[in-house]
């Protein structure tokens, strides 16, 4: 199993015949009250695990950068309360969620504020008639996963093997601990 993306431990049939994850199971701690947890699975398709490398406090949300396998590096940005909530210390593994429909998907080249950003190959692409589910890999292994419009993959030309970038903003990544 690749440990930089969290593989499901099963799959099963949906009602209309695809195919989908069973993801493993997640403790939550519910509301930060102490004794109070929720195990559940999530609906996240990019689950990173990675170590905290850099802790930043400003004065209302902390920036926590990540390092991932493949010298990949993600950033997430919580409230001051989160990571005091989650006690995120240097060295300390974290785990960094975010949904599909976060992953931003783009060709060519381009200036942007978003502070992760992941230039790959399409490794797959599997279309509805309205939406698009894309699979991107980076050169270190990493895949993200992004949900996109089906004119956008027109518009884009998005096909299994056209080179890419994946966007994340770093407040759209949601960090657990263990």
């Amino acid at each position: 199993m690749d440990e930089r993306y969290i593989q499901p431990d099963t799959t099963r049939d949906t009602t209309s015949g695809e195919r989908e994850g069973v993801w493993p199971a997640t403790v939550w701690s519910a509301g930060g009250v102490p004794g109070r947890e929720l195990r559940m699975r999530v609906s996240a398709r990019n689950h990173f695990v990675g170590l905290v490398q850099a802790r930043s406090r400003g004065a209302i949300n902390t920036e926590v950068l990540l390092s991932l396998d493949g010298g990949e590096y993600l950033t997430a940005t919580v409230t001051n309360r989160a990571a005091e909530h989650l006690g995120i210390t240097l060295g300390q593994q974290c785990h960094a969620l975010f949904k599909a429909s976060s992953v931003l998907v783009g060709t060519g080249e381009a200036r942007l504020s978003v502070r992760n950003v992941y230039c790959g190959t399409v490794v797959d692409l599997q279309r509805g008639p309205v939406n698009a589910e894309l699979t991107l890999r980076t050169a270190g292994g990493l895949e993200l996963t992004a949900m996109l419009t089906a004119a956008a993959v027109d518009s884009l030309g998005m096909a299994v093997g056209v080179e890419a970038f994946a966007l994340v903003k770093a407040s759209a990544v949601i960090l657990a601990v263990e």
